[in-house]
């Protein structure tokens, strides 16, 4: 009997691994139509995202709003519990410019490297992730600044990730032929048995 399981290659990991976050430090926003407040220091990690436009409280829940009069480029800290290499931040952003007022950051500042935006990564009337590829060795905690594009800055999520595996990853046509290799050693096996007994 041929064990096809002795001949199985594990290729490397192609994704990067999230960092657990501890805690964080970040103003609480602000309040308009509905709250858009943290009262309970847990809306930025906790895995709820909202959606946009929004019609009730419910929906506005998992965001956290500041206002430009009230909160000038706020600032968050994340602490990650330990010394951790970062290579790639993921802040999920709203842009809802009319009539909300709700602009993408004009630039953020990742633990001091910034990154200028033009405020149409994202479509009008929509919220998605946008990722961030950093180089941070060694660090327990990471200042994340939010720059105001307009009247409104809503996030939702902020997730931190290790460097990507950066070699070694097969092509898939080379997944193919060694694919094809191991069967052909399969079959090779088999008629090699079956021509002993």
């Amino acid at each position: 009997m041929v064990r096809f399981a002795s001949l199985l290659v594990i290729a490397p990991a192609l994704f990067a691994a999230q960092i657990p976050i501890t805690s964080y430090v970040a103003p609480a926003g602000d309040t308009g139509s509905f709250f858009y407040q943290d009262t309970g220091g847990i809306e930025l990690t906790n895995g709820l995202y909202g959606v946009i436009p929004f019609a009730n409280q419910a929906q506005a829940d998992p965001w956290v709003g500041w206002a430009t009069g009230s909160h000038t480029n706020p600032l968050l800290t994340f602490n990650f519990g330990g010394p951790v290499n970062i290579g790639r931040v993921d802040l999920d952003l709203a842009r809802w410019q009319s009539p909300a007022g709700i602009f993408l950051p004009s630039s953020i500042n990742i633990g001091g490297t910034v990154f200028n935006l033009t405020g149409t990564e994202l479509p009008d009337n929509s919220r998605g992730t946008l990722s961030f590829n950093v180089n941070f060795v060694g660090v327990s905690s990471l200042n994340v600044q939010l720059f105001h594009g307009g009247s409104w800055l809503f996030l939702d999520e902020a997730q931190f990730f290790t460097p990507a595996v950066t070699g070694g990853v097969p092509e898939p046509s080379s997944i193919l032929l060694s694919g094809l290799g191991v069967c052909a050693l399969a079959v090779i096996s088999l008629r090699m048995r079956r021509s002993i007994t």
